[in-house]
């Protein structure tokens, strides 16, 4: 079961923004979980109401293309996305998550088909089980299901925690994603091999310690392409 892009342009193309935007909200997107953590970011779906209000103009049937695969104006917190899968699995019960023990929890309810569940159930079962775009995730004995996707959107606080500057989000690549886990995790495991003796390291501090030292070969090597190339151009003003 292979992620199709074109699949999910024609379905967006015929449910419309406005479909799609009752079903991913109903689904808990674009609006807060009720988490009981603070400053929870509600996220967007957008809308024509929501264009119309926000830019002053009609919504464009080219914009659903981008909308129906996640990206354009949309944007998704991890804990939402969490949400959604467990209601879909459940048959559309949307339960607040919570950290706290003794927690009060709300639950919702979105009307899903037995049939709908079955075909999104199946589908990601595929994914992961039946030679899909994540069959590398297959764990021996474990059975899971699951749905390749793309971080799309950095807010500019973040980029500049990790070394990008600019005010441009960051791009939509699966490199991209890779890249920003690997600083947060080389981050916090280099401090771990730092207080670490040689005979008790731990497997993954050993890797990154080796990620880390890779990296600063890497760095040296710019900058000596960066040298050299500043040689090579002052030798031509001359």
């Amino acid at each position: 079961m292979d992620s199709c892009d074109v699949f999910f342009y024609t379905i967006g193309q015929r449910l419309g923004i406005d479909r799609i935007h009752e079903y991913a909200t109903g689904l808990g997107l674009g609006r807060r979980t009720g988490i009981d953590l603070p400053s929870e970011e509600a996220g967007l779906i957008p809308s024509e109401e929501w264009v119309q209000r926000v830019y002053h103009h009609k919504w464009y049937a080219g914009e659903t293309i981008s909308v129906a695969i996640g990206q354009g104006s949309v944007t998704v917190t991890p804990i939402q996305l969490v949400r959604m899968i467990a209601a879909v699995a459940t048959g559309g019960e949307l339960v607040q998550p919570h950290l706290l023990k003794n927690f009060s929890a709300k639950s919702d309810r979105f009307p899903l088909t037995e049939d709908t569940v079955e075909q999104v159930t199946q589908g990601m079962y595929g994914v992961i089980n039946e030679g899909g775009t994540g069959a590398s995730l297959k764990l021996q004995n474990i059975e899971f299901s699951g749905k390749s996707g793309t971080a799309q959107l950095m807010s500019y606080d973040a980029g500049i925690r990790m070394g990008r500057k600019g005010k441009k989000p960051m791009g939509g690549s699966s490199a991209t994603l890779r890249d920003a886990i690997r600083k947060l995790w080389l981050r916090r495991s280099s401090k771990a091999v730092a207080s670490m003796g040689e005979q008790r390291r731990d497997p993954s501090c050993v890797i990154s310690s080796g990620v880390l030292r890779q990296e600063e070969r890497t760095k040296r090597s710019a900058v000596h392409h960066e040298d050299h190339a500043a040689r090579n151009s002052a030798g031509l003003r001359e």
